[in-house]
């Protein structure tokens, strides 16, 4: 079963299946829109699995995608401030600590809305990282408010630049 999903909303970007880097738990894609290139994965954390393991995964998919921009979905299964979560666990430090570095940038804004909930609780256990190369154009991060049928919530966001007047262009 595959737990890891992309969905690219534009007709106009070009995406390949990066096959070394697909499994139950990971899908990666090359993305290419006119002449940026993006390595995209979504990657899901196995709370039952070794975090080193799937860090080891990240590892793979960051030397791949060297000198481009690289965009990650995540359910981390972990629980860090810095994902604006109430605490920091374990595995939620062991993450931060990862990320920081390899100059990885967490990019959740704070919401009123939680990226995960169930009769377990509420938290923000889904991550959305970028590298610094694409930090920049990833604009209006946020926790939609329509149902995803599923305890974890739909993540929104867009990819462009700004022209000379602050105008997004996606």
């Amino acid at each position: 079963m595959c737990r890891a999903a992309i969905i690219i909303a534009n007709y106009n970007i070009y995406a390949i299946l990066i096959k070394q880097h697909f499994d139950g738990d990971t899908i990666a894609i090359e993305v290419r829109y006119k002449s940026t290139r993006i390595i995209s994965a979504s990657i899901y954390l196995d709370i039952k699995e070794e975090l080193n393991n799937k860090i080891a995964k990240i590892e793979e998919i960051l030397k791949f995608g060297t000198g481009t921009g690289i965009l990650i979905a995540m359910d981390s299964n972990s629980r860090s401030q810095a994902s604006h979560d109430k605490q920091t666990n374990t595995r939620g430090r062991i993450l931060e600590d990862y990320l920081t570095t390899r100059d990885l940038n967490i990019i959740n804004e704070e919401s009123d809305h939680t990226t995960y909930q169930s009769r377990r609780g509420r938290s923000n256990i889904d991550l959305t990282i970028t590298n610094n190369r694409i930090l920049k154009y990833v604009k209006d991060w946020e926790v939609s408010t329509e149902d995803s049928c599923l305890d974890h919530s739909i993540i929104k966001f867009n990819i462009g630049q700004e022209n000379n007047n602050g105008a997004q262009h996606n």
